[in-house]
């Protein structure tokens, strides 16, 4: 690519000062300013097939695929520690979702829906735990020191502990709203018993191949 067609390229794209411009640029010209697809100027072969190439970050060309593509153009990020507890094959989708929303802490509890001067429990603008109804209502104290998650909590030290956690995670948040919106609750006991039977239900769909980890676990979960 000539360097007054690059210069060209970047006037387009430049913002003006004063106000934000929207600029389109055609395929070809993403194509040339990127410098990802490998454009040959040898003189063509009759004897060979033209084969578009993608160039990756590092600069290794590869056949042209969505897969390279979306490698190359993604956001990136470094890798947080917790990933494989909430991201894994045999996760239950909707649990996994609202176990990512904690680990982020971004799970709307009170405490943070207080400074929109939103009073969802009528306490005078007092965010109060729904579980225990004694310490303000937060994502710590809502999933680790609440009184009413301490029992479905303590289901995360058997095995299966993904699988449990997130399930833990998510049948709490359910209790907490249903406490909230619907003025309906169930004992912790109660609470503990679903999750239980989630995880038990979902390792029965699952095949396990023969091993001494996978006959403790069965043993541990009564599967026979």
């Amino acid at each position: 690519m000539n360097g007054s067609f690059q210069k060209a390229i970047l006037r387009k794209a430049k913002l003006k000062s004063s106000g934000m411009t929207c600029v389109c640029l055609n395929t070809r010209e993403i194509y040339l300013a990127t410098g990802s697809v490998d454009i040959s100027t040898d003189p063509p072969d009759i004897g060979k097939v033209d084969v578009v190439r993608w160039r990756d970050v590092d600069g290794a060309l590869h056949c042209f695929s969505a897969s390279k593509v979306w490698d190359t153009i993604r956001y990136r990020q470094t890798n947080v520690l917790w990933y494989s507890v909430i991201w894994f094959a045999q996760n239950i989708p909707r649990h996994a979702f609202i176990a990512w929303l904690l680990m982020k802490q971004i799970l709307k509890t009170q405490d943070m829906l207080k400074p929109w001067d939103i009073n969802l429990n009528g306490s005078g603008g007092v965010a109060v735990c729904n579980l225990c109804q004694l310490q303000p209502d937060s994502n710590t104290h809502l999933f680790f020191e609440s009184v009413g998650s301490d029992r479905a909590s303590e289901s995360v030290s058997g095995g299966c502990c993904q699988a449990l956690f997130a399930a833990s995670m998510y049948f709490i948040w359910q209790e907490r709203n249903a406490r909230l919106f619907s003025n309906k609750s169930i004992t912790s006991d109660q609470l503990f018993q679903i999750i239980f039977s989630t995880v038990l239900y979902k390792l029965l769909s699952l095949r396990f191949k023969d091993s001494v980890q996978v006959w403790q676990l069965k043993m541990l979960w009564k599967i026979t």
